[in-house]
């Protein structure tokens, strides 16, 4: 099963950070975010499932830690280097069609 929502777009940045810690392909990088959406006054909340993925699981502890709060204040980030004047307009579009392509995916009877 899958969870769908607005942590779509912290499950987009999840997959960066686990990409850019591991090398991985971010091709094959799936790893879900349950809980509040970072950047929202829950934010807090926001859990990325690394044990999900077996290459994120191996990320040691304090640098899991790390990628947890940048995953967290990744909304604050962009307003800060945007200077208040927009968000992440780019990855909420990519979040948004990864969405919409899984409910595609799923009413057309795919997995």
């Amino acid at each position: 099963r899958k969870i769908c929502g607005i942590t779509g777009l912290d499950s987009v940045r999840a997959n960066k950070f686990v990409h850019r810690e591991t090398g991985a392909s971010i091709e094959g990088l799936d790893i879900p975010v349950v809980g509040g959406h970072a950047g929202q006054v829950t934010s807090r909340s926001a859990l990325p499932l690394f044990s999900q993925d077996p290459r994120a699981a191996r990320i040691p502890e304090p640098r899991r830690s790390e990628i947890v709060s940048r995953i967290r204040d990744a909304s604050a980030a962009v307003l800060e280097a945007k200077k208040g004047k927009g968000s992440a307009t780019l990855s909420q579009a990519y979040a948004a069609w990864r969405f919409g392509h899984a409910v595609l995916l799923g009413l057309s009877g795919h997995a």
